[in-house]
């Protein structure tokens, strides 16, 4: 399959790992160009490893926290500095905390222009997801 992917840039949070690496290997083989976070450094490179040797494709790693706004800041001016643009964000990172995340529906088939998005999440405390989507909007 042709996606047309050829010398794209993207961004595979959480990718050292399962899904993650797993999805940066398949835009790796539809040719894009990868940049991967981790948390620990031995399954980055060996993620990282495992891309180049089965797909020939560019491959950027990071250690870092995508909870921490400056591991984000830094993450990305990285890619921004080798490859200038970014053209796909797959954000996998996220991490389990106590308690549940509830979404409320409120309109989802015609959003209105001002008032509640179509899902709408409940108050909580800023950890772990919600925490690493508010990095995202900083740097």
């Amino acid at each position: 399959m042709d996606l047309e992917l050829r010398d794209k840039v993207a961004v595979v949070t959480g990718g050292s790992e399962g899904l993650g690496r797993a999805v940066a290997l398949g835009l790796a083989l539809e040719g894009a160009r990868i940049a991967v976070s981790g948390r620990r450094q031995g399954p980055l490179d060996a993620a990282a490893e495992t891309i180049k040797r089965e797909t020939g494709a560019h491959v950027l790693t990071f250690k870092g926290d995508m909870t921490r706004t400056g591991d984000v800041r830094t993450f990305f001016r990285n890619i921004q500095d080798k490859w200038g643009a970014i053209h796909i964000l797959v954000n996998n990172v996220g991490r389990a905390t106590r308690g549940s995340l509830s979404l409320r529906r409120t309109n989802v088939i015609s959003p209105p222009r001002s008032g509640p998005k179509p899902w709408e999440p409940s108050p909580w405390d800023g950890s772990g997801m919600n925490r690493n989507l508010q990095t995202w909007w900083c740097f």
